[in-house]
């Protein structure tokens, strides 16, 4: 059952607020380089903070910094005592976990997190484990420069469980799931999975409704490549794939993914889409596949999946300027993979 949620509010989180100097790193010894087979995965340091193991539990989100290092941020998520947790930076170059200050998330189950210029986008999400669930419909923006959240738009509706892009400056969000509870801002006439396509324009600070997609993809995966919004999975193990054309508005399905899951994650890479399909049959073992998905010739082939099944968000970053994969460990190792 999908439990409604609120985002906190925020203090000192104005556009004007000035920017506090970021706390010294207390992550484990660096590496700063990786030579490595193709194909692979090579374990790196642990996210310091429990932050639930479920795939929703936490959005992943990345862009370089001053240096040209690439960071890796962690945003929402439950530990034991429910959501509301500080956002964490991890650095791809020095494989060492920082605290990101100002960047207080009360929330799991975000749409995803994307990245226009110098700020990191997210929306939507629900707490937990509170005496007051709540999904919400918040627009938040993240500028890691000078460790500063912003409050935006609110989205139309109150979501959870979805995917984001970017394309062309503009954030394009497909969520899972809408709240029905009338109690929530922006909520839908029923409680249920959505379909409707939202884009938000940053220069205006303004949302637009887009063509609504073929098919659910609830707690689904997605990547830009080549200037289409790439979805698939979806509730009930779908195995869609839809491609949308923001040029002409318009939805496309395409080929399958060979294993359906409960939950996929995924991300763009050397324009074509690596998912990982993620399952835990009641009573078995945890099943995680991965697969890369190749537009020109609609076909997919399978790649090597996470170790110790993982199947949490995953995010492209770059590497000695070779693009990799970056998932997020459970209780264990972080692991960046080699395509």
């Amino acid at each position: 059952m999908l439990a409604a949620g609120l985002f906190a509010t925020i203090p000192g989180c104005r556009e004007d607020a000035e920017s506090p100097t970021a706390p010294e790193s207390t992550a484990t010894p660096s590496t700063t380089a990786l030579s490595l087979a193709s194909n692979t995965w090579s374990a790196r340091a642990p996210l310091p903070t429990s932050r639930g193991s479920f795939r929703g539990s936490f959005a992943l989100g990345a862009a370089p910094n001053a240096a040209g290092q690439w960071i890796a941020y962690v945003f929402g998520g439950e530990d034991e005592n429910g959501t509301g947790l500080v956002a964490e930076a991890y650095n791809v170059a020095t494989n060492t976990w920082a605290s990101a200050p100002n960047s207080f998330v009360n929330a799991m189950n975000l749409n995803g997190v994307g990245r226009i210029g110098n700020r990191l986008y997210f929306t939507g999400g629900e707490t937990c484990c509170e005496a007051d669930f709540r999904t919400r419909n918040t627009t938040w923006a993240y500028q890691p420069s000078t460790a500063r959240l912003f409050q935006k738009a609110n989205m139309p509706r109150a979501t959870i469980a979805g995917v984001t892009g970017v394309i062309d400056g503009k954030l394009y969000v497909l969520p899972g799931w809408c709240s029905g509870e009338a109690a929530d801002p922006g909520h839908c006439s029923v409680d249920g999975p959505i379909r409707q396509l939202y884009r938000y324009d940053p220069s205006t600070n303004t949302w637009v409704a887009r063509r609504q997609a073929p098919h659910f993809h609830t707690f689904g995966a997605a990547g830009v490549i080549n200037g289409k919004f790439y979805v698939v999975g979806g509730p009930g193990q779908g195995r869609y794939l839809d491609v949308y054309d923001p040029a002409t508005n318009t939805w496309v399905t395409r080929a399958p993914i060979p294993t359906a899951g409960d939950q996929l994650s995924g991300a763009a890479i050397l324009s074509k889409l690596f998912v990982i399909s993620w399952s835990h049959p009641f009573g078995g073992d945890v099943v995680s596949k991965a697969y890369l998905y190749d537009p020109a010739t609609n076909t997919w082939r399978s790649r090597a999946a996470p170790p110790n099944g993982l199947g949490g968000p995953i995010v492209k970053v770059m590497l000695n300027g070779t693009p990799r994969l970056f998932i997020v460990g459970g209780n264990g190792p972080s692991y960046l993979y080699t395509p």
